[in-house]
């Protein structure tokens, strides 16, 4: 199944038509990138909860979930809706001093036990 990109313009198009009375109960006429990364949880969970109704003829899911960018800096989000088969192909072990990691924890202010 896809991942429906809130990035995306072709994304916001289709929303903006096909889920207009979810945006104007937000407020909204159209959606774009200001709007999916604002401030609003209202809005980003209505529209999170509208694409993970859509579903096909027999009832089946149309999305796995979805995939944005977030609003606290440059890092791409991957939302994986309830329901969407998940298999492990690869793993590795997370080694706590790599530089990468504690960056990120620096900046969220986190700590790894």
């Amino acid at each position: 199944m896809p991942f429906v990109d809130l990035e995306s313009p072709a994304t916001h198009t289709h929303l903006t038509e096909k889920a207009a009375t979810v945006l104007l109960h937000q407020g909204l006429e159209n959606l774009d990138i200001p709007a999916v990364r604002g401030p609003s949880r209202l809005l980003t969970r209505a529209v999170a909860s509208w694409i993970y109704s859509q579903t096909d003829e027999h009832g089946r899911a149309l999305y796995a979930g979805i995939r944005y960018v977030s609003r606290l800096g440059n890092f791409e989000c991957w939302a994986i809706f309830d329901g969407t088969p998940v298999e492990l192909r690869s793993s590795i072990e997370v080694d706590p001093s790599d530089p990468a990691l504690t960056d990120v924890l620096e900046l969220f202010g986190m700590t790894v036990r």
